[in-house]
């Protein structure tokens, strides 16, 4: 849920920056009742990260619109659902015995969560992008890697967020600094990292913990 004047703003500036653009929406069907109004219809856009390829997201959305006390109607509630097929879930585990397997999680300032899940998208698609095309060490490392999002907040405000290298891909470089400079050019990448690092909640305990552990 996000709610109020400054948090939807940090949304819709979180998706600028990750390349959304040429948003089309269409009514579809529209009914006033009173004060309130429905409104059901359907929308697309573009992504556009960087140099890489042109991607596009298409579905459908409700807003419920409301008068506000001087007549004029207002944005009340407003929710939308992707057609695009989500990728399949990989395996419970991928490791065998013997295999090391790391579990890394970030504490993420709840105002920052749309701009680091944006970060995700974009670094999963580099990494997959990239490793197809140079790097079969790099494509196996984001294959083999799991994102875990949170469904509930922390007693701190915070959110965690859980990543599962399920197993760790001993040829590969996890470091993420590293990871974006091999990626992409070095302003992108700087400013990838720069939207990464404030998002965590660097303030509070534990924002940042790694396990390893060995599958038996």
């Amino acid at each position: 849920l996000i709610s109020g004047q400054p948090a939807i703003a940090e949304f819709w500036q979180g998706g600028w920056k990750m390349g959304i653009r040429n948003l089309r929406l269409t009514t579809t069907e529209l009914d006033a009742q009173g004060g309130m109004a429905s409104e059901v219809g359907r929308y697309e856009f573009d992504v556009q990260a960087g140099s890489g390829p042109v991607g596009h997201d298409h579905g459908k959305y409700i807003v419920l619109w409301k008068r506000n006390p001087k007549g004029a109607w207002q944005w009340y509630r407003d929710i939308y659902n992707s057609d695009v097929p989500a990728p399949s879930a990989p395996a419970a585990s991928m490791a065998v015995s013997g295999d090391s397997v790391w579990v890394v999680t970030y504490k993420i300032r709840p105002d920052k969560r749309a701009q680091y899940e944006g970060f995700v998208t974009r670094l999963w698609k580099s990494g997959l992008d990239y490793g197809t095309r140079q790097d079969a060490s790099v494509l196996a490392a984001f294959k083999k890697t799991r994102v875990l999002y949170p469904n509930r907040v922390n007693d701190d405000s915070t959110y965690t967020y859980m990543f599962i290298m399920d197993p760790v891909v001993s040829s590969a470089d996890y470091d993420l600094q590293k990871l974006l400079r091999l990626m992409l050019p070095p302003d992108q990448a700087a400013e990838e990292y720069r939207l990464f690092h404030e998002s965590l909640a660097t303030g509070t305990t534990n924002a940042h913990q790694i396990w390893s552990v060995k599958q038996q």
